[in-house]
């Protein structure tokens, strides 16, 4: 059996790590919208010597005194602080020119891909995502297609980051909770109980119970889709049970 607090200690170090993960992924996406210079944060990977070993949260400042203020009022917000109205997003407009390119790294991505050539097929649909980020204009189904891309190369954070971002580009699109579902399983694999890795079961459970309310599902892939479900059901139980009886 697995003690109580052997999954307490697997939890806190599966959450660092999924933590690294995320914070690597949102400096990459501010600093591509232009709101994060390489200054302001350390590289992900040199996170854990800021740290010192653990994860620590600061106090909450004090308020400053009435006057004071009064006084910083009308200042603009400063590079480490964002303000709390939202500013509107400017997107660039989506030009052939720029349509065309998207077009030309699709289509290598795919050729890449049909190869088994897996990185340079994620490299390719990254930079058709980015061009239509800069329009505004996402692709769900060149997201999920980076998501295959990951899967394939065993970056299961990396794909499950992009089938959740087809869930909220288009909640109907079943590969965004199909990717993500598989992602967030094969996280599981080789790993002891623990409660993180039943939150991630449960992640995944619910990712295959949404993907089966789309209306996008082809139904000859509905059968693989419950029996993932089932299995994601199964996994979880007895995951739950493991940790219940420590």
């Amino acid at each position: 059996l697995v003690s109580r607090s052997y999954c307490l200690s697997m939890a806190d170090a599966d959450r660092i790590k999924l933590l690294e993960s995320s914070i690597a992924y949102l400096q990459g996406k501010l600093r591509d919208a232009g709101h994060l210079e390489d200054a302001i944060l350390p590289p992900a990977a040199e996170l854990p010597q800021h740290w010192g070993g653990a994860v620590t949260f600061d106090e909450p400042a004090a308020e400053p005194p009435p006057a004071a203020a009064a006084a910083g009022e009308g200042k603009s917000a400063s590079a480490t602080y964002l303000s709390d109205e939202d500013e509107p997003v400017e997107y660039d407009e989506m030009t052939p020119e720029i349509q065309a390119e998207v077009d030309k790294f699709k289509n290598e991505g795919n050729g890449f891909f049909k190869a088994q050539q897996y990185k340079e097929a994620s490299q390719a649909y990254g930079k058709a995502m980015k061009l239509l980020d800069k329009c505004g204009k996402p692709d769900v189904k060149i997201i999920s297609n980076r998501a295959a891309s990951m899967l394939a190369m065993d970056k299961f954070v990396a794909a499950a980051f992009d089938g959740q971002r087809c869930m909220e580009v288009d909640p109907d699109w079943w590969k965004g909770y199909w990717y993500r579902g598989q992602a967030l399983m094969k996280m599981l694999k080789g790993k002891p109980p623990s409660t993180s890795m039943a939150e991630r079961c449960e992640q995944a459970k619910i990712a295959f119970q949404d993907c089966l309310k789309t209306t996008t599902l082809p139904d000859a892939k509905r059968p693989q889709v419950e029996m993932e479900l089932q299995n994601s059901k199964n996994t979880l139980m007895s995951m739950t049970t493991a940790c219940n009886q420590s």
